[in-house]
């Protein structure tokens, strides 16, 4: 692994007061001015990690940030940085027959480090033989070896394909979230993994979507729905578009925001949410018979609504991050239907992160033009949104700046937020660097005084409660 001179333009690295730290700018403990990139160099050409931004997953451990995607055509791979932005050496970036036997690509799509302490990856596999397509993969990484390996103790082998369903013959199916349920939440007496796996019906135009619960060591739960199974499928609902987002809120819930064609419009899309327990059963006490309303203003409505992200804060309240002819979130009670949002038309679908104090910070990637920006607002409990002027997007401009040698496009693929500092994981272009028309990976991480992580501060009891059916 090579590590690649990043610059960040940053005019408040300069005039801001070191002793002043501002919510927002760069944390300049990390990293080279709050950012680390990267690129991986195969046969002594350089090749980006994650080559394609918009696949790239972001995930953490106590130690360790790791960022997930693959390299090349399609290998899997991951890297990681300690708290200062250092390289910690555990790196993966093998070909993809090296990791798992016969296979010819692999995608890391979704990942988490998981209650065994060790790094969960799903994603797709393809094989050499007739079932050439992409089957949903799983594989877990060992972070107590040397980097890339296995972890045997998960399905056997370190790894598993789920494609014995029907719905996942001749499909192209992947897995593009994943969550675990903690036995904290008390919904359930053991861990839980949750894969939300994807099976493409028709292109890039349609798609079905399927819960698969496990076992903390890889095997199909059965209890869970039908035989570990549960398709995201209600009366009226419709098709499904590509789109979706996907998140376990803190009672152990799980929640799924689709992008649906409108039964009765002509190609309408609109964004519904649908809330299962975590044992796989619609909750339809809320919404339309379990169907809650995002965006729809009805058939042929004109408005083409595309869901992008999902965050949950501490009062189990759900943001939603959304496209609808421009960027667009939301903040929804689904325990009092109570509904707030802020739209924005010059700025493309936004990430949503939601803080445990009752901020929600919302990164939006520009239509077109260099820079992204982040902005942090308060939600407090009557939902009466507010933007935080404390919190500062970089520079005073407003943007982030990323330039890593290229032409200085960027984008924004997943947020976390790690140690009470929210972190962005993205690509940019490198050229300069690295050779014409290729994209650099890079985490960027940012300024916040918020100290607890848990939730505790905001009084809400919602954290602790019981989980519901």
């Amino acid at each position: 692994m090579t590590r690649t001179a990043a610059l960040l333009l940053l005019l408040t690295a300069t005039s801001s007061s070191p002793l002043a730290a501002i919510d927002g700018e760069p944390d300049l403990s990390f990293g080279d001015v709050g950012m680390v990139s990267w690129i991986h160099v195969e046969d002594g050409s350089p090749i980006p990690l994650p080559i394609s931004g918009t696949q790239a997953a972001i995930a953490t451990s106590e130690e360790l940030l790791f960022a997930v995607g693959w390299y090349g055509n399609a290998h899997l791979a991951w890297t990681s940085f300690d708290d200062t932005g250092n390289d910690s050496n555990l790196i993966c970036s093998q070909a993809s027959n090296t990791l798992f036997p016969f296979a010819t690509q692999s995608r890391g799509r979704a990942a988490l480090v998981d209650s065994t302490g060790n790094l969960l990856v799903g994603g797709e596999v393809a094989f050499l033989g007739s079932e050439d397509q992409a089957r949903p993969l799983l594989a877990r990484f060992d972070l107590g070896a040397n980097g890339c390996e296995l972890d045997d103790s998960f399905s056997a082998n370190g790894w598993a394909v789920f494609d014995d369903e029907s719905f996942c013959d001749t499909e192209v199916c992947t897995i593009v979230a994943l969550g675990e349920i903690l036995p904290v939440t008390g919904a359930v007496s053991a861990p839980r993994t949750i894969a939300l796996v994807r099976s493409v019906v028709f292109g890039e135009i349609l798609a079905r979507y399927f819960l698969l619960g496990l076992t903390a060591s890889g095997g199909v739960q059965t209890s869970f729905g039908n035989q570990g199974w549960r398709e995201i499928s209600a009366p009226g609902l419709g098709a499904l578009g590509p789109q979706v987002a996907f998140e376990i809120d803190p009672r152990g819930r799980i929640n799924v925001v689709v992008t649906r064609y409108d039964p009765e419009g002509n190609f309408d899309l609109d964004i519904y949410l649908l809330r299962y327990s975590s044992a796989g059963t619609l909750n339809v006490t809320i919404g339309d018979n379990g169907l809650v309303a995002i965006a729809d203003a009805g058939p042929d409505d004109g408005a083409e609504s595309t869901v992008r992200s999902l965050s949950f804060d501490a009062r189990g309240r759900a943001a939603i991050g959304y496209d609808e002819g421009g960027s667009k979130f939301v903040v929804i009670d689904l325990e009092t239907e109570g509904i707030a949002g802020r739209s924005s038309s010059t700025y493309l679908a936004p990430l949503v992160l939601a803080q445990g104090d009752d901020k929600l910070v919302v990164i939006h990637d520009r239509g077109s033009g260099d820079g992204f920006r982040a902005l942090r607002w308060l939600v407090p409990e009557a939902l009466n949104l507010g933007l935080d002027s404390t919190f500062r997007s970089c520079l005073l401009t407003g943007l982030c700046d990323v330039d890593l040698g290229g032409d200085g496009s960027e984008s924004v693929v997943a947020t976390t937020l790690w140690h009470g500092r929210p972190v962005y994981l993205g690509n940019a272009e490198c050229s300069g660097l690295v050779g014409p028309e290729l994209i650099c990976g890079f985490l960027l991480r940012v300024e916040n005084d918020y100290i607890f992580a848990d939730g505790f501060e905001t009084g809400g009891r919602g954290r602790w409660s019981a989980a519901s059916p």
